[in-house]
C-alpha cells in the first residue's frame, strides 16, 4: 500500500461528530477525522481514547440525521466494523 501525501490525506478526510450513548443519555465528545486509508482497529482506538472505554467494550455506528416531513428528525444507524469501507465513508457514502 502506498502512502498518500499529507495534504492529499487531509483533504480526503471527513470529520464526523462523536457522540457517546450509555443507554440512557447522549454526550457529545468531539469529532473524529475519517481518512480513506483508515483501518477499523485504528478507528476503534481513536474512538476508545475519546470516550475512555476499552475498544472491545464499544460498538460504533455512523448515524445519519435527516430532516423528514413526518418527524422532526430521522436517524439511520450504519454499523462500523471490520468490513466498513472507510474510503466510502470519507467520501460521504456508507459501508
Amino acid at each position: 500500500m502506498t502512502e498518500l501525501p499529507v495534504a492529499a490525506a487531509a483533504a480526503a478526510a471527513a470529520a464526523f461528530p462523536v457522540v457517546f450513548f450509555d443507554g440512557e443519555q447522549e454526550v457529545e465528545i468531539g469529532t473524529v477525522a475519517v481518512h480513506p486509508v483508515l483501518g477499523f482497529k485504528k478507528f476503534q482506538a481513536v474512538i476508545s481514547q475519546k470516550i475512555g472505554i476499552a475498544p472491545h467494550q464499544i460498538s460504533t455506528f455512523l448515524v445519519r440525521r435527516k430532516k423528514a416531513r413526518t418527524s422532526p428528525e430521522v436517524r439511520r444507524k450504519v454499523p462500523i466494523d471490520e468490513s466498513s469501507d472507510f474510503a466510502a465513508i470519507a467520501r460521504g457514502g456508507e459501508k
